[in-house]
């Protein structure tokens, strides 16, 4: 059973095995996930150590370990790998999917929840943004869907607006304090200088433009930022957290924003006060 703890979900940067993100992830009331590497038994054993409640992980292959009670959740990527249902016995599986087709694969396999990873995250992406694929998604399945691609606490709140479960860390975390000592220094360079268009997708995966075997979406952006206003995991899940529910208690708050409000008496026929301005490749298109 999903808890309140799912609402962030917090990965390690480039898929490293990182036992101090995962326990810090956990400390601030997040899903800490571990990628399981080479070293995956002393991993488990070292976030067993230090965290005395469930965890999640992330299968890049085979299991090559049994995983501990305190593995309530486990992520995969079904066009990466299959794994074997029932080797993960009754924990959570969450799915990574770029496309409708990719959720209903997820759907048929069992998965409990579904990651709707956009356009603009890093790595494997499909052509949706993060926001048009959830709506897809959740069009489709009553399951819980995360959305991961350029989150930050406006756009988390928007996500949980929009019917999402919750949001998913990855790239925006590169920079903090448990991140930043598993990364060279070349690549800590690249990202902090990021601006969020200096990434490109080559067969199917969006990279660094100059760094092209760096995995990373546009997030990246985030990171400096989050490096020097929030410091730590907990730092920056904090500020997700704050941004949830002050966000949406605002909307809440405020007439003028609801579905109804003063602006749609001017306009016959609208539902919510918004004005839809210019987007490139979206609101240019003759079907918008």
């Amino acid at each position: 059973m999903l808890s309140d703890r799912e609402r962030v979900l917090c990965l390690s940067p480039f898929s490293a095995p990182n036992p101090a993100l995962v326990v810090a992830a956990e400390r601030a009331g997040a899903l800490g996930v571990l990628d399981l590497g080479p070293n995956a038994a002393s991993d488990l054993d070292r976030v067993i150590a230090r965290h005395t409640r469930a965890f999640g992980v992330r299968l890049h292959g085979p299991l090559t370990v049994a995983l501990p009670e305190a593995v309530d959740t486990v992520l995969i990527d079904l066009v990466r790998h299959v794994p074997n249902r029932a080797e993960l016995g009754e924990r959570n599986v969450l799915a990574v999917i770029t496309s409708v087709a990719e959720a209903v694969a997820a759907i048929e396999f069992g998965a409990a929840g579904l990651i709707a990873k956009g356009a603009e995250a890093g790595g494997r992406v499909g052509g949706s943004p993060a926001f048009v694929l959830l709506q897809q998604v959740l069009a489709l399945t009553d399951l819980p869907v995360w959305v991961a691609g350029s989150i930050g606490p406006d756009t988390a709140a928007a996500a949980i607006a929009g019917g999402a479960r919750g949001v998913v860390l990855e790239g925006q975390l590169t920079l903090v304090a448990e991140a930043r000592k598993h990364i060279s220094g070349e690549i800590v360079n690249a990202v902090r200088m990021m601006d969020g268009a200096d990434t490109v997708v080559n067969d199917g995966l969006r990279v660094h433009v100059r760094q092209n075997t760096l995995e990373i979406g546009q997030e990246g952006a985030f990171a400096e930022f989050n490096r020097v206003s929030f410091g730590t995991v907990g730092g920056v899940v904090g500020a997700i957290q704050r941004g949830i529910r002050d966000n949406l208690a605002q909307a809440a708050d405020h007439r003028s924003i609801r579905a109804g409000g003063p602006f749609c008496d001017r306009v016959p026929g609208l539902r919510y006060p918004i004005a839809q301005g210019p987007m490139t490749r979206v609101s240019d298109q003759p079907a918008f």
